[in-house]
C-alpha cells in the first residue's frame, strides 16, 4: 500500500467533511478553494468515495457531500483503498542470479518491504476519520475556531514591511538593512 498523491488528496477532502457541521453539505468547490485541488479532479475522487459508501451527496441550492457514515466507522485505509484500489505490488528490480532465483539480499529487501506494507496497511486499518480529527483539532486549535482566543506568538506575529522601515531614513547599502529597528 502507498500513499499517492491522490490519496492523500482524498484524505485532505474526507477530514474537511468530518470538520463540517453535522447534516451540512459541503460543495465541491468550497472544498477546492481551500485546499486548492482542482474541481474536476475533486470529481473523479469523489465519485470513486461515493461508489464505496463513504460519501453521500444532495444536487441543487444548499447540495453537496457528506459523510456517508459515522467519522469513527469510516478508516483511514478505507479512504486510500477507495480512490487507490488499482494499486499494483511494488516492483523490485533485484537481479536474478544466473539458477534463477532471487539473491538473499532481494529476498531480504522485499521482506523489509512486504513488512512495511503490512504495518502501514494496519496503521492505517487502525486509525479512523474521527480520531484523526479529534487528535489534529487538540494540536491545531486554530482549526476550531479557538485562535483568536489564544495570544499569538510574537515570532509568528507579522513583521513590519521594509517599506515602512525604509521611510524614516533611506538605505544605501546592504548593511543598512542590519541597523533597522523592526
Amino acid at each position: 500500500m502507498r500513499i499517492t498523491s491522490k490519496a492523500s488528496h482524498a484524505i485532505t477532502a474526507m477530514i474537511d467533511l468530518a470538520l463540517q457541521k453535522k447534516g451540512g453539505y459541503t460543495s465541491l468547490q468550497t472544498i477546492a478553494s481551500r485546499h486548492a485541488i482542482s474541481v474536476s479532479y475533486l470529481e473523479h475522487l469523489f465519485a470513486d468515495l461515493r461508489r464505496h459508501g463513504l460519501v453521500r451527496s444532495v444536487r441543487g441550492p444548499g447540495g453537496g457531500y457528506a459523510l456517508a457514515r459515522a467519522a469513527h466507522t469510516i478508516s483511514i485505509a478505507d479512504i486510500v483503498m477507495a480512490v487507490d484500489r488499482h494499486q499494483a505490488a511494488p516492483d523490485f528490480d533485484h537481479p536474478a542470479p544466473a539458477a534463477g532465483g532471487l539473491t538473499i539480499e532481494a529476498r531480504i529487501a522485499e521482506s523489509l518491504w512486504a513488512s512495511a506494507e503490512l504495518f502501514l496497511h494496519s496503521t492505517l486499518e487502525d486509525m479512523d476519520l474521527h480520531s484523526l480529527v479529534e487528535s489534529c483539532c487538540a494540536a491545531f486549535p486554530e482549526a476550531t475556531g479557538e485562535e483568536a482566543a489564544r495570544p499569538r506568538s510574537p515570532v509568528l506575529q507579522r513583521p513590519r514591511s521594509l517599506a515602512q522601515a525604509s521611510r524614516a531614513r533611506a538605505l544605501t547599502s546592504v548593511f543598512d538593512l542590519a541597523e533597522i529597528e523592526v
